[in-house]
């Protein structure tokens, strides 16, 4: 869901601001959006086109440890599934983009390991460490039904994690 909405001000002012604006100073927008709809009484949706440019020098390109936060809307994102009791086939939905998530971020980590610190990058590998196997309980809920051959890349990232390092190590090669 992209970012270019109108929203009633008073919704902005119930959701947009304080704790839920400002959470991990990196992609609060991720999580506010998908807020503000849930919170909407009304959706109009008019012929305007979204483009994207993506820019290989981009700051969300480059790996940093505020880019930790994106597990922390993807947590976030689960926690909304189960306020608004939005249902079984939407949180799958949901924590395959968790898990897909976390293999960006390894594989971002890996292409950055001589751009940051010894220190952050140990830190951050623990980190990831830590969410994949904070994630395996779900794995049977990953489908990867856009990819080819979905079955091996399911088994690839989900079979331990020095298997799914090796994953991630060799799709940073193709990044």
């Amino acid at each position: 869901m992209h970012g270019v909405n109108l929203w009633r001000s008073s919704l902005l002012k119930e959701y947009g601001v304080g704790s839920n604006a400002n959470y991990n100073k990196f992609n609060e927008d991720d999580y506010i959006q998908r807020l503000l709809f849930l919170n909407s009484t009304k959706v109009v949706f008019s012929g305007g086109d979204y483009i994207y440019r993506c820019n290989g020098q981009s700051i969300t390109k480059k790996f940093s440890l505020k880019q930790l936060g994106y597990l922390v809307t993807c947590k976030k994102l689960v926690d909304l599934v189960h306020k608004y009791d939005i249902g079984v086939h939407t949180y799958n939905i949901i924590m395959e983009y968790y898990f897909r998530t976390l293999i960006q971020l390894q594989i971002r980590l890996f292409n950055s390991k001589n751009n940051i610190s010894k220190s952050d990058y140990k830190y951050a590998k623990q980190c990831l460490k830590n969410e994949y196997v904070n994630l395996m309980p779900y794995k049977k809920i990953y489908k990867f039904k856009d990819k080819s051959n979905s079955h091996i890349y399911r088994l690839a990232s989900t079979s331990g994690y020095p298997i799914f390092l090796l994953t991630c190590k060799l799709f940073s090669y193709t990044k």
